[in-house]
């Protein structure tokens, strides 16, 4: 159950790297992200890095349903572009998150940590920089910004939220045994991608980060069995809880930023017709257990049912929808395994950091829909990392 801790050779490392610190910049498509990934999955199967492991048959067996019934749905859906690009886009998606895997058995820490800090630098930085557009309404406004919601560089303000909160929780778990200056650091980072996950004004945003932090907060203080342990898990993380607080209590004091927090915290006008396709959608679902094929939502509905499971269950059926459920709870199970498990071992607390974040996706995939969403896929992948100190 662990991963062999070899070192990952700096060919790999660096362009690795290089992607992470990219992953916040998504204004076009393909991202650089997708482009960097993809060279460094192409010299990694030239390096003959990949390895398996058995306990990934379940998830393995989980995105091949998935993938099969992706490609086999397209000969029943009206084809158009869009049908195509949606298919291969989730394709590619399943794709890295194979790569991902196997890469995991022999530099799991190496690829955990470089793809978690360079996640890190790239919200905090592209956050930092969008949030003072924002704020002070400087050039570029309406670039990182729509209906005074802030985008960031993605170009939806809930992907942009959501993809910001393992940065989030990561900067707090380092805050918890951080001190002195490193620890500034790590709650100033903090008290910035709050801040950034209040202006996206994003409901699914908020809700998933409560949950992140609540499982995070949770998984924390059962994995540290030793005296006095906890205690200090609990007050650093109020410190942190208190620091993002301040900054994000000074925030809502502007009358326009408190003003729209009110408004967002309310159910919308249009959540009624959100919840009505759904409805809609389950009925179709019954109609065609087999599924309409990938990207049909879009045409067949009025509105995108804003469901990751009942978009699933209609595009891809039932064996598409039971394949996505393996790889999703399957890698969440192992993911929160490892986090208790690890006690001291994993005193970073990464599997913690994972683990809170896939249980916040998981539930805020019933409001919004995250199939495409890259970071989820990236987390799929390190949920089966298991730290090489964990032995």
């Amino acid at each position: 159950m662990t991963e062999d801790g070899a070192r990952l050779p700096p060919s790999l490392q660096r362009p690795l790297m290089l992607a992470s610190l990219t992953s916040c910049v998504v204004l076009i498509e393909p991202s650089p992200f997708d482009v960097l990934i993809s060279v460094w999955l192409l010299l990694a199967a030239l390096s003959g890095g990949f390895a398996y492991r058995s306990r990934y048959r379940v998830a393995m067996l989980g995105a091949a349903f998935f993938l099969l019934t992706t490609i086999a749905g397209l000969p029943f859906t009206p084809v158009s572009v869009f049908n195509l690009r949606f298919a291969a886009v989730s394709v590619y998606l399943v794709v890295v998150w194979f790569g991902l895997l196997f890469m995991i058995p022999r530099f799991g820490d190496q690829i955990g940590r470089t793809i978690l800090r360079g996640w890190t630098i790239s919200a905090v930085v592209t956050t930092s920089i969008t949030a003072i557009i924002y704020l002070f309404r400087l050039p570029g406004f309406d670039i990182i910004s729509r209906a005074s919601r802030l985008f960031g560089l993605f170009k939806d303000a809930n992907v942009f939220g959501a993809a910001i909160i393992p940065p989030l929780i990561f900067c707090i778990s380092r805050s918890v045994g951080a001190r002195g200056r490193s620890k500034f650091v790590w709650l100033a980072g903090a008290a910035v991608l709050a801040a950034g996950i209040l202006l996206a004004y994003s409901r699914g945003a908020w809700g998933s980060t409560a949950i992140s932090l609540a499982a995070f907060f949770g998984l924390t203080v059962l994995s540290r069995s030793q005296r006095g342990t906890s205690a200090r898990t609990v007050l650093g993380f109020t410190v942190a809880m208190v620091v993002a607080g301040v900054g994000i209590a000074y925030l809502v004091q502007d009358s326009d930023i408190g003003t729209l927090v009110a408004h967002r915290s309310k159910l919308q006008a249009y959540d009624s017709e959100r919840f009505g396709t759904q409805r809609e959608a389950f009925a179709a679902f019954i109609e065609n257990p087999l599924g309409r094929g990938p990207g049909i939502s879009e045409k067949f509905f009025t509105r995108a049912t804003h469901n990751l499971y009942i978009r699933a269950m209609v595009e891809n059926g039932a064996f598409g929808f039971i394949g996505l459920m393996l790889l999703l709870l399957s890698t969440t199970l192992n993911a929160t395994i490892s986090a208790l498990r690890s006690r001291f071992a994993d005193p970073e607390g990464n599997t913690a950091v994972v683990a809170a974040c896939l249980w916040g996706v998981l539930v805020e995939s019933f409001v919004i829909d995250t199939l495409h969403w890259r970071h989820l896929w990236i987390l799929l992948a390190l949920g089966w990392w298991v730290p090489s100190e964990a032995r």
